[in-house]
């Protein structure tokens, strides 16, 4: 993965010419920080004066004037500039502290006389105006809401810290002397696997591997020996820092809710074999690309999924999703997918074609936040989901191709049907087609297999079993679904002629065995008739499901989640059973 990350690196420092300068600073405009609060002062012949406090949103185009590069958590940062967390505690800790670490490292910064007397003067500002200054940096936070926060930073006679060449050189001094502490010379490195003038172990590219924590160092708890457990050259150190920031600022997309992924591609023949569209999106961003006239397809939930773009292209480069999910300071990998060609993706597109043109009907389109719905929590009184190590499961079954367990995604998908049947009735119909149309999609891309009998039993529905196909292909199954239809016709009488649907409490919250759906139908139809409702268009259903639970026989081969899925399957789909029985538009209750 971090070969990818480089490469991305290498192709992004090339195309846009990134110099190491800009490879190290970050842009502090992530998650809340969205201001920026500044200490306005003026220098004049020697003499310094605080001139205020001000408060700017922060902006992208301005990364470089920012200046910012973070350091150690428990030390300061590269430059005087620093997140805020509380007010008092980020200014004497980060700011006021990274001057006297500066005066500490002067000589091996090698700064000059007049370098040194530039930053004294701020530095007895900043301390004289302690109290005052803390005064105004709390007013000002103040004014930002809860959600919102701020960096601290400096601008000295109007100038942001990073118009100065000093205040870049000392980034750039302080970098290296942390690379020299916690290196070596002549060692191989451990990313592009060449032997280097000098590796390092300074590099949080991802902080799921970091140095301030032991468990981390090889070689006990001697931190200049870190570089052993993952040794890296300064060109690729530098190619690392670019590929991240690029890939979480352009290439950071919601997969479905609550999950975002990172997309990482790979040229397996260089660049010169992709298309210009490609290299721009991965090179530019999102907003360089333009698909005119095009539908855009998608699988995921952000709408700048390019996908179905990628699965167009020829398989000379491979795409990773890395899923992973912050926690305090520290990163967690959810998920790493590795080599996904383009010819995966068209494999995977292509069933979603098939998927959605099959239920056009109901207008209901596949998409991964359709099959999440089944994967959130466990229980639905929890306040957190739960069940992300089961979606991902599927998710990379879904595109390593591999077969997924057909029980194990019903157990799932009934769960969430039963709980919607029994306490949210509201959505229980969007949640049953929703289940369908992740069955059918797996199905399509032959990951979930059902046995396909041939048909002995010639019937007016075979136009809708179809659509169903393969899982309506046994008797038993098309028999459930039939009765399951007929049993909603039932409900939805019982609602125009009385307001509610008592029969609903003959359906055992849909845990209903092979017992219980031969008990049904003579329920079903002694009351339809009790209603005066049992015309020619529901006997004949009622004939054709006796016919098929006849020629199905005793012990069924279905689980207890099957037989519920098919019931439920056809109470939601009873509007297409009643327009074949009822063609003239008859009323269907």
């Amino acid at each position: 993965m971090l070969s990818t990350v480089k490469e991305l690196g290498e192709l992004i420092s090339n195309q846009n010419r990134i110099g190491k300068l800009a490879s190290l600073v970050e842009n502090p405009k992530v998650k809340s920080y969205l201001h920026a609060i500044i200490i306005e002062i003026n220098i004049d012949s020697g003499e310094g004066v605080l001139k205020g406090v001000s408060l700017e949103e922060l902006s992208d185009r301005k990364k470089m004037l920012y200046l910012y590069r973070s350091g150690s958590s428990r030390g300061t940062d590269l430059t005087p500039v620093a997140k805020i967390t509380e007010v008092e505690k980020t200014f004497n800790n980060k700011i006021l502290a990274w001057f006297k670490y500066v005066e500490d490292k002067k000589k091996p910064l090698k700064l000059t006389t007049e370098d040194l007397n530039f930053l004294r003067i701020i530095w007895k500002i900043l301390q004289e105006s302690n109290k005052d200054l803390l005064n105004d940096l709390n007013t000002k936070l103040g004014t930002l809401s809860k959600e919102e926060n701020a960096i601290l930073t400096i601008k000295i006679n109007n100038k942001y810290i990073g118009e100065f060449e000093l205040f870049s050189r000392i980034l750039l001094g302080l970098e290296s002397l942390k690379d020299d502490s916690i290196g070596e010379s002549n060692k191989v490195c451990s990313v592009c696997g060449k032997r280097q003038e000098k590796v390092s172990g300074n590099i949080n590219t991802f902080k799921f591997y970091t140095i301030d924590k032991p468990g981390f160092i090889v070689g006990g708890f001697n931190e200049k020996l870190s570089w052993r457990n993952f040794p890296v050259c300064q060109d690729c150190k530098l190619a690392l820092e670019t590929g991240r920031e690029f890939i979480e600022s352009k290439l950071n997309f919601k997969f479905v809710y609550g999950l975002n992924y990172f997309l990482l591609p790979k040229f397996l023949l260089g660049t010169s074999t992709i298309s210009k569209e490609i290299i721009d999106y991965f090179t530019d961003g999102p907003k360089k690309i333009s698909m005119a006239n095009d539908i855009v397809k998608r699988i995921t939930a952000d709408e700048q999924d390019i996908l179905a773009l990628l699965s167009s292209e020829n398989d000379v480069m491979t795409i990773q999703f890395l899923f992973m999910r912050g926690e305090q300071s520290a990163e967690r990998i959810l998920l790493l997918i590795e080599d996904v060609y383009p010819s995966m993706l068209r494999k995977i597109f292509d069933a979603k074609e098939k998927t959605d043109y099959t239920w056009r009907c109901v207008e209901r389109e596949f998409n991964f936040g359709i099959l999440r719905k089944f994967f959130i929590k466990s229980d639905e009184n929890k306040h957190d989901p739960d069940l992300d190590k089961y979606f991902l499961q599927i998710v990379e079954d879904v595109f390593r191709l591999r077969t997924i367990e057909k029980h194990f995604v019903l157990k799932f998908i009934m769960k969430k049907i039963r709980y919607d049947f029994n306490n949210e009735y509201e959505s229980f119909h969007w949640t049953v087609l929703d289940g369908i149309v992740s069955l059918t999609f797996l199905i399509k891309l032959s990951l979930v297999s059902y046995k396909e009998v041939k048909n002995v039993i010639k019937s007016q529905f075979d136009d809708v079993f179809a659509n169903i196909a393969p899982m309506l292909t046994e008797s038993a199954a098309k028999g459930i679904f039939l009765l399951g239809a007929l049993t909603k016709l039932l409900l939805n009488k019982q609602y125009v002629d009385r307001g509610n649907e008592p029969f609903a409490k003959q359906l055992k919250g849909l845990r209903l065995t092979e017992r219980d759906i031969r008990g049904l139908l003579p329920k079903v139809q002694n009351k339809l008739i009790e209603y005066e409702s049992f015309d020619k268009g529901k006997r004949q259903m009622a004939e054709e499901i006796s016919l098929h639970l006849l020629s199905a026989g005793e012990n069924w081969p279905l689980t207890l989640d099957e037989i519920n899925f098919y019931f439920a399957t056809g109470m939601n789909l009873a509007n297409l059973i009643a327009k074949t029985i009822y063609p003239k538009k008859e009323e269907a209750v």
